[in-house]
């Protein structure tokens, strides 16, 4: 009898658990209709106001400026949600060689951080022909470019 109200407890406890993660919204982001590219998500935060920040590594048929290119363009998105999940802002983190072709790897983010005052800092690797190295660029909370090292 006793095993019969423990088991009855866990279902109880379950199903309160399940209920207290309940979604509030969800988003989902495709750079490009096109099948065949990629939108893989790097690094998720949040600041003091709620607004979530989403770094993104993108592989497009389309280039910065949003028209299409016949080579494969490779590059990190910053994404800007408010705590309702309707998108307030995106910008390009770098655009540096971007028609280089050959693997996910030539432009990708590694790192995402955002300060007390709600600046946001993406760090991600930049290939030059021959070696990689690491850039930085810092944007305002309203995802304004302040300054970026390549």
């Amino acid at each position: 009898m006793k095993k019969i109200y423990t088991l009855i407890l866990i279902v109880l406890i379950s199903f309160n658990l399940k209920a207290q993660f309940a979604d509030n919204w969800e988003k989902k982001y495709q750079f490009t209709p096109s099948p065949g590219y990629s939108n893989e998500a790097r690094k998720i935060a949040t600041d003091a106001s709620g607004n979530v920040f989403v770094m993104a590594d993108i592989t497009s048929n389309i280039d910065s400026t949003g028209h299409p290119t016949p080579n494969t363009q490779y590059y990190v998105r910053l994404l800007k949600y408010n705590s309702s999940g309707s998108l307030l802002a995106s910008n390009i983190v770098n655009v540096n060689n971007m028609t280089l072709s050959g693997g996910h790897d030539f432009t990708g983010s590694f790192a995402m951080e955002l300060d007390a005052s709600g600046n946001v800092f993406v760090a991600y690797t930049v290939y030059n022909t021959s070696t990689y190295h690491v850039g930085v660029t810092k944007f305002s909370n309203a995802l304004v470019r302040v300054f970026a090292t390549q």
